[in-house]
């Protein structure tokens, strides 16, 4: 008896089974693109807002339709962090490039209560109702929105991205800055570093601009913390390589390794009471953690970017993510599917019979961005051969005689003469004075190749998994079957970008056979 193979990745199931699945929906409507923040009202889950890099926009339907708010003068008119007050339904904070807004009137106006020329990335409000501010200069403080002090303990200068106060212990605060993480157990009247991420003075040196870039690139640097509700000793640390955990109210930390999710970007962490999940903003996309299992999950479907800033999620269990190119909400999809006969492993390579693989793919925008292996190589052979290049100098020099006299003076000039000299350093043969450069040189293109590769498995399995979409379970509704060409012809048009258009080409050579 044959042995039919299934290939699990195009969800199929016998006649009449239906299955279920969590993809992302485009909501932006006629919100900006460029979006940085969001946040869902705790009072009424219609009433959202999402902040870009212009203004300020609000949605009193869940997303359904958007109405535009405010923008903030003057050229900082990004939208850093949105707070609902936790008293007071009608007041909203915007943390912006340009201070910070207040309206009393569920959005009809704004004022600017933070007269300083700063930039507030975050803002946080106690149970006593005094606000905090994480600003490009320190923490400031006010109990009435009036009077502003910057708390001491945080050097001056500091960038400080976040904030956060454990609901039911007001005094606990941390403060996530560029120089790492700090923490006051006395309502930030006294602050003590718990976590370093760089010491300053240390940060640039004027001998390479290269191996400052290197030195940048391998640097744990924090972005968000976030205390866990349930206990307070417990904090979670998203940073520039991974997640970081600490048991004992920051003292000591633990990078968390993570099945699936390794030293990514993390800029946002979020906590789901229904479902005991947390969910990840990255510079990779939206991952889903399950720490009992140490597994995480990445949430990829139908969403057209990697550059997630911040997400949020409702009580039903739906994320939402604020991207560079709009606002996205995952819906579970649920739909009878009719399969006559189980598909085989060769039905799948038959979908894409007239494709380029992946292999090709990656070899093509390895060329055409010129990260190959062999570039680095040959900058090895070239320093070495370039011992057996002598310097040259050419002079041209004339002679002057002057000779002085009682009575005359005589000035003779000549003869003129040309002199040529040649020297070698044949210490380079063995250890070229280049090599230091292309050590920081090659490590730099490895990364960047790595980062090229990724983005060309991303696309090209994308666009996979539409085609498989629109092959195998075309949409009945006219405008969800042109949305999905749209998007498989936006992840050719993103192919041919990495490759200098050969996968179109190649699409139309093999489709002539």
């Amino acid at each position: 008896m044959m042995i039919r193979i299934f290939f699990m990745g195009l969800f199929f199931f016998f006649l009449n089974s239906s299955f279920a699945d969590e993809v992302w929906r485009n909501v932006s409507g006629n919100l900006d693109n460029d979006l940085y923040s969001i946040s869902i009202s705790p009072y009424d889950e219609n009433v959202i807002y999402v902040g870009s890099d212009k203004a300020v926009f609000k949605s009193e339907d869940k997303g359904k339709t958007w109405q535009y708010l405010y923008t903030i003068r003057g050229e900082n008119q990004k939208i850093n962090f949105i707070l609902f007050d936790p008293k007071d339904k009608e007041t909203v904070y915007l943390a912006t490039s340009n201070g910070l807004f207040k309206t009393k009137d569920k959005g009809k106006s704004f004022q600017r209560i933070f007269q300083k020329e700063r930039t507030v990335f975050y803002v946080v409000k106690n149970s006593e109702g005094w606000l905090y501010l994480g600003t490009n200069n320190g923490v400031y403080l006010s109990k009435d929105e009036i009077i502003w002090e910057r708390l001491s303990g945080i050097p001056q200068d500091t960038k400080v991205f976040s904030l956060d106060i454990h609901p039911a212990l007001s005094r606990l605060i941390y403060a996530v800055s560029d120089w790492g993480v700090y923490r006051s157990f006395n309502k930030g009247e006294t602050w003590e570093r718990v976590f370093v991420s760089q010491s300053k003075e240390e940060t640039y040196s004027e001998e390479s601009e290269e191996e400052n870039l290197e030195e940048e690139k391998g640097m744990v640097l924090p972005s968000f913390l976030l205390i866990d509700r349930y206990n307070p000793s417990i904090v979670y640390l998203g940073t520039t390589k991974g997640l970081f955990i600490s048991s004992d109210s920051g003292r000591n930390w633990e990078k968390k390794e993570i099945a699936n999710l390794g030293s990514v970007e993390i800029r946002h962490i979020v906590f789901h009471p229904q479902t005991n999940l947390f969910y990840l903003a990255t510079s990779k996309g939206v991952f889903r953690i399950n720490f009992h299992k140490l597994q995480a999950e990445e949430i990829y479907q139908d969403l057209p970017t990697h550059n997630i800033r911040m997400i949020a999620a409702d009580k039903e269990g739906k994320i939402w993510a604020v991207t560079d190119k709009g606002l996205f909400k995952t819906m579970e999809v649920s739909q009878e599917r009719i399969v006559k006969e189980e598909p085989l492993l060769e039905d799948y390579e038959f979908y894409f019979r007239d494709e380029p693989t992946i292999a090709e793919v990656q070899r093509e925008a390895i060329r055409y961005a010129e990260v190959y292996p062999e570039k680095i190589k040959n900058w090895r052979i070239q320093s070495r051969l370039k011992a057996f290049v002598p310097e040259l100098d050419l002079d041209y020099d004339k002679t002057v005689t002057t000779a002085l006299g009682a009575t005359y003076d005589r000035v003779q000039v000549g003869p003129r003469d040309w002199g040529v000299s040649l020297k070698w350093d044949l210490g380079d043969l063995i250890w070229s004075t280049d090599q230091t450069s292309i050590d920081v040189r090659s490590r730099l293109m490895v990364q960047l190749r790595d980062d090229i590769l990724d983005e060309v498995n991303r696309l090209f399995y994308e666009r996979r998994r539409v085609k498989l979409g629109l092959l195998l379970n075309p949409p009945q509704d006219l405008k969800e079957r042109l949305e999905k060409q749209i998007r498989l012809e936006e992840l050719t048009a993103g192919l041919d970008a990495l490759t200098g258009g050969y996968f179109s080409k190649r699409l139309k050579e093999l489709s002539q056979k």
